[in-house]
């Protein structure tokens, strides 16, 4: 007589269905994020386009935030220096949160017109 291996009887499989099926879930909650979320798409999934002159002071379609901003996301503004993202990340150590982008005027390494130029560009 044929011992039966536990793997051919159905029921003994329904732990790997539920992992499947769980997996696959995952995925799809995954590409939905990714495809409806992502930078570029608005919520409804249609394409936004930004179109980047040389001139222009940003390299990228978001505001930085200057009271969360690491020195990298600052230096992704054409026209930051090294020295003015360093100024920035002192300036909010010693003194605390940015409640204005005209604060930016009290710190050394920017001028009115650093600051009338970045200023669209960044948030607070």
């Amino acid at each position: 007589m044929k011992s039966k291996k536990s793997s051919d009887n159905p029921r003994d499989n329904r732990h790997i269905h539920y992992l499947i099926a769980c997996t696959l879930a995952v995925c799809a909650v995954s590409l939905a994020v990714n495809t409806f979320l992502s930078p570029g798409l608005d919520p409804k999934g249609t394409e936004q386009t930004t179109t980047v002159s040389d001139d222009a002071p940003f390299k990228s379609s978001f505001a930085v935030n200057i009271n969360k901003a690491t020195k990298e996301e600052l230096l992704g503004l054409k026209g930051m220096s090294e020295a003015m993202a360093d100024s920035i990340i002192e300036y909010r150590n010693i003194h605390g949160r940015f409640t204005d982008i005209g604060e930016l005027i009290n710190i050394p390494y920017f001028g009115e017109a650093s600051v009338e130029k970045l200023s669209p560009y960044l948030t607070v």
